[in-house]
């Protein structure tokens, strides 16, 4: 049978999520159908999201099968501290609250809520430690780039954390256009060395109705990658979704980020791993 410390290896099974930084209002060019897309911040303002995740990893090894399901629900804030001349922002990352579920094949179901629970149980109190403390800073460029993201404190990265800051064109788009921003993987080897695999991001503007603007994404795979326990690390950098932008006020009012990965032969031909992953968020006001 599966051990829980093999599949704590393999995933984790929360995260403390980043998320979608706000857009000022997209510029429509007189005349023409063409946006301007681009991150603006406002030094000493506070962004809101509420994170929901859902994670579902399915394991079969030697005709047993392990099911881990979690869920989590979370209150992201992001403080804007600065805002230099260039638009470059620097915003500090925490989580105000969450509220965790878990179950898995053979062990009992546990859970964590930040807000009501008097003790933590055993395998939440690193997520405990973490709430409402400053956990990274980020510098963002006003395309969207992360020029750096530094830990304030010991912090591991979830499932989706350095996925979902979408980056923005350069150039003004049109409605149906698309632009690609490229990628690279750097995934460890059982030998010690590491496989680098080159990822393109796809973004498309799909519609603009409303003052609502909708953008989705996608993620393309450029290097081929053959062994099993690398597709397994890729599960997560291969991800899909779209985002809801509310034009008049420059927020992003929903986002979703989806990952489905399935894998056979990764420790015998008889092993396999299905693993669906989804984010949603949510803006606060």
């Amino acid at each position: 049978m599966l051990t829980k410390t093999t599949l704590a290896k393999t995933f984790p099974y929360f995260s403390l999520l980043l998320g979608f930084v706000i857009f000022q209002p997209i510029v429509v060019f007189a005349g023409e159908n063409i946006y301007e897309l681009v991150y603006r911040f406002k030094e000493g303002e506070q962004l809101r999201w509420k994170v929901m995740q859902q994670l579902r990893v399915k394991t079969s090894m030697e005709e047993k099968t392990e099911v881990v399901d979690t869920i989590s629900t979370s209150t992201k804030l992001w403080t804007v501290t600065e805002v230099d001349a260039e638009g470059i922002a620097t915003i500090v990352h925490q989580v105000e609250e969450v509220d965790m579920h878990r179950k898995q094949t053979g062990f009992p179901d546990s859970s964590y809520n930040s807000k009501t629970d008097q003790e933590t149980p055993v395998e939440y109190e690193q997520v405990s430690k973490s709430i409402n403390t400053p956990l990274l800073k980020l510098r963002i460029a006003p395309n969207g780039e992360l020029l750096s993201r530094t830990p304030l404190v010991p912090y591991s990265l979830g499932t989706l954390d350095s996925k979902i800051l979408i980056q923005l064109p350069k150039e003004k788009v049109k409605i149906g256009e698309t632009w690609k921003i490229p990628e690279e993987a750097a995934l460890p080897q059982p030998n010690g060395t590491v496989k680098k695999v080159r990822l393109q991001k796809i973004y498309t503007l799909n519609s603009v109705k409303n003052d609502l603007a909708v953008i989705s994404y996608k993620t393309e795979r450029l290097s081929p990658v053959e062994e099993p326990q690398l597709e397994i690390q890729l599960f997560d950098k291969l991800v899909s979704g779209y985002v809801e932008l509310d034009l008049e006020t420059g927020h992003i009012l929903n986002q979703q980020t989806d990952v489905k990965g399935y894998v056979l032969g990764f420790e015998g031909e008889n092993s396999s791993i299905d693993h669906v992953a989804r984010l949603k968020e949510e803006l606060k006001k």
